[in-house]
């Protein structure tokens, strides 16, 4: 028998030992008080959240070390533990560190009044949240701050938890649009291909991408919007939940609207004058083809001559406008895979004539590349413009000598163009070289829009150029 109740005290030691163990290592915080809530022994990670010693808690309430603005829940939760309503509860307090800062934790109580342990008691035990609610903090600050909606829903699109970004815009209240009551803010006429745009994401899990009209709370209209959304997977693959942003392009599209008026506006106001101005330099020009040159005098054939060359100078400026208006409005001819040499061969079949009369040398190198997607004519059109200008402003001391080279840079194909001709100071020159009517060599014949028109044409499908 002695050696039964000699087992059951050792097993009870052990447990005691245990127990005593896990209470100062333990990982959270842990205190034992009475029913009021005094302090009567703290474990080291306690000591270590708030900065109190043994000394500092002995005889200090629970209270007396709790944020003031929590004390009066406190106080209410313990009250109800020692009327023995509960036998315990659990809630987000603050306590104040031993240097006055204010820690956020996790806290629950739980009340021991069973007469084999002695008068009843409390543990209480903290769990430091407070980098987790800096961090909640953060992200409600940058949702608040944006002007994006930040959205998150379950894996079938339905709204777990309120959104506040959607509540602010759209004027709903977390009971409006929590589950799928959200799509009542999605324009009626928008709704089906949007949710078409969804399923076909979820069905083949990748990132939902849409756009549509969204209800705009405070201004009381629709606003335009694009959505893109991400996927989060479970360990088996499969959807979780949603993650995503939607962005309000409303200025946007307002401002694409107003560009496409004013562009189609442009396209009428060129069309009027060129056909008002092409019916008089016709007769102008028929006119002057009237003329008996040989009945003329010398001086009057010196006026003749002029007159004609100044009518065929606004007959070819009024085409270049013409043409520079249509490149700048160009922004829907095909791109397609095309070749360069093969425009280049293009482009130089009209100026056969030029080339040979020049004695001009052209090589061309197109081994790193000689393809590009761009639209034919426009291409064709580029190096001819380029190549005509490397002729007419030829050095009159050596013949011509121009060099086509190609080469893949990051996501551009770059088509070079080099010559040995006049050149230009290009200080001189800075930020005008592409400008409308700039001209640097004005001995030689032009009406600087041939450059102006190639940087339209570049840039309206998202290329550029450079000296």
């Amino acid at each position: 028998m002695k050696e039964v109740i000699s087992e059951k005290s050792i097993d009870q030691n052990a447990r005691l030992d245990h127990l005593n163990a896990i209470y100062e290592k333990s990982p959270i915080g842990i205190i034992f008080s009475d029913y009021n809530g005094v302090i009567l022994n703290a474990n080291p990670r306690f000591e270590e959240i708030l900065g109190y010693n043994t000394i500092d808690l002995n005889n200090t309430s629970v209270l007396d070390i709790t944020f003031e603005d929590d004390v009066e829940t406190c106080s209410n939760h313990l009250e109800i533990l020692r009327k023995g309503r509960t036998d315990s509860f659990e809630v987000e307090k603050r306590f104040i560190t031993k240097s006055g800062e204010i820690v956020t934790c996790i806290t629950q109580v739980v009340a021991h009044h069973d007469p084999k342990y002695g008068d009843p008691f409390l543990t209480i035990m903290i769990s430091d949240i407070s980098d987790r609610k800096k961090n909640e903090q953060r992200s409600l600050s940058v949702i608040e701050a944006t002007t994006s909606i930040i959205w998150t829903t379950g894996r079938f699109g339905e709204i777990c938890s309120e959104q506040l970004s959607w509540g602010n815009f759209t004027g709903q209240s977390w009971e409006e649009h929590k589950e799928f009551g959200w799509v009542d803010k999605i324009f009626i006429d928008d709704r089906e291909q949007f949710l078409d745009d969804w399923k076909n994401a979820y069905r083949k899990c990748i990132n939902f991408e849409s756009s549509g009209k969204i209800w705009h709370d405070k201004s009381l209209t629709w606003h335009d919007f694009e959505v893109k959304g991400i996927p989060l997977l479970d360990d088996y693959g499969k959807i979780r939940e949603w993650v995503g942003v939607i962005t309000d392009i409303t200025i946007r599209v307002e401002a694409t609207k107003k560009l496409e008026a004013q562009a189609q506006e442009l396209q009428q106001l060129n069309y009027i004058t060129s056909h008002n101005l092409k019916s008089p330099i016709s007769n102008i020009e028929g006119l002057i083809n009237m003329f008996d040159k040989e009945a003329l005098s010398d001086r009057n054939l010196r006026v003749f001559e002029l007159m004609s060359k100044a009518t065929q100078g606004m007959k070819t400026s009024m085409e270049r406008l013409s043409e520079a208006v249509a490149a700048k409005n160009s922004f829907f001819m095909l791109s397609e895979c095309i070749s360069i040499k093969e425009s280049y061969e293009e482009a130089t079949k009209g100026l056969a004539f030029i080339i040979e009369d020049s004695k001009a040398k052209i090589s061309t190198n197109f081994e790193a590349t000689d393809s590009i997607v761009f639209p034919s004519l426009h291409l064709v059109s580029i190096l001819q413009n380029m190549i005509s200008n490397a002729l007419k402003y030829a050095h009159p001391d050596r013949p011509p000598e121009i060099s086509l080279t190609t080469e893949l840079s990051n996501e551009y194909v770059t088509v070079s163009i080099s010559d040995n001709g006049l050149g230009m100071d290009l200080k001189l020159i800075e930020g005008k070289l592409f400008g409308l009517y700039q001209r640097y060599h004005t001995e030689q014949e032009g009406t600087g829009v041939g450059l102006y028109l190639v940087k339209a044409t570049l840039e309206n499908y998202g290329g550029k150029i450079e000296v």
